[in-house]
This record gives C-alpha cells, sequence and structure tokens, in this order.
C-alpha cells in the first residue's frame, strides 16, 4: 500500500510538470488517502490546492460555482497544511509551509496574518537558527506596520546569519519607515 502511494504521489508530481493541475490533484488524494501519515503527501496536496484556487480566481469571468470552488480549495490546502503539521510537529519545515500558506491569503481572508505569524513562530521555536524564518516573519510585521517587531526580527536574523544580505536590507528598510 506505501509502495503504491509513492507511485501515485510521483504521478501526480509528473501531471504537474505537465501543466494537467486535476489530474494531479485527483492523484494526490489519492495518495493521501492511501498514506495520510505522511507529511510530504498533505505539504504536497496543500500546494497543488492552493494552486489550482490562484488559478481559479485569475479567470477573467468568475461565477458563483467558481468562487464556491476557490473557496474549497483554499480550505482544503489549509486543512492539508494543518494535517501535515500534526503528522510530524517537530518539522520546522511544515510550520513554515502552513504559514506560506496563510501569507498567501492575508489579503483574501480576515485573521491569516495572525495564523501566518503563529505558525512562523512554531517554525523558529523549533529551528532557532534559521535566518530565512526570521525574514519572513520580519515581512509580516513589516507589512502590518509593525516596524519596531520588524526590526528586532530582522536584527535576529542578522545574528543567525550576519552574512546574510536580505536580512541587513529589510532591516535597513524597517529602519527607513
Amino acid at each position: 500500500k506505501l509502495i503504491y502511494a509513492e507511485y501515485i504521489f510521483a504521478q501526480s508530481i509528473r501531471n504537474v510538470g505537465q501543466n494537467q493541475g486535476v489530474l494531479a490533484y485527483n492523484l494526490i488524494n489519492t495518495a493521501v488517502k492511501l498514506n495520510p501519515y505522511s507529511d510530504r503527501y498533505h505539504l504536497f496536496s496543500s500546494a497543488i490546492n492552493l494552486a489550482l484556487a490562484e488559478a481559479l480566481s485569475t479567470k477573467a469571468e468568475i461565477n458563483d460555482e467558481d468562487k464556491a470552488n476557490i473557496s474549497k480549495l483554499v480550505q482544503q490546502s489549509i486543512r492539508e497544511g494543518k494535517a501535515a503539521v500534526a503528522v510530524a510537529k517537530y518539522k520546522s519545515s511544515n510550520w513554515e509551509s502552513l504559514s506560506d500558506t496563510y501569507r498567501k491569503l492575508v489579503s483574501f481572508a480576515e485573521g491569516a496574518d495572525i495564523f501566518a505569524i503563529e505558525s512562523l513562530n512554531q517554525a523558529i521555536s523549533l529551528d532557532p537558527i534559521n535566518p530565512i524564518l526570521r525574514i519572513k516573519l520580519g515581512s509580516l510585521y513589516f507589512s502590518q506596520t509593525k516596524y519596531d517587531l520588524a526590526i528586532d526580527t530582522f536584527k535576529l536574523a542578522i545574528v543567525a546569519k550576519p552574512d546574510l544580505p536580505n536580512a541587513h536590507y529589510n532591516l535597513a528598510i524597517a529602519y527607513k519607515e
């Protein structure tokens, strides 16, 4: 069953590469059903759901059915991200992925920024020396015009990796604001 799930997962990845999103969506859902204990499957499913929602939202004319499907896909994306975290809750990258999903929804869903910050804080607690996580967190604070928090967070990113230009740049922009 696990080997078959891996085969289905590989087929899903292949279909994404061939721009066959709906088929990839169906295949990854099958893989998740076969092996619900793989955080990789849940993360990939989350990404596919969000990508399909984004693709639907860029249509020239969006009807009520499209709106319902977009909402459903976004909810599934979040649910799959949470499932990945539930499967491997001590894996920082799963929390980061969940945060990235929420970050993409900040302008559409009320409270998404709060969930993104909470998820990033959890990722940071699991991987405290990862400067990229702190840059993402600082960027969220910056977008909320919480410049003092952004400055403090960018400083910690610099402490973690002093030669990372992105952290210095973001810190300078936060100071400017």
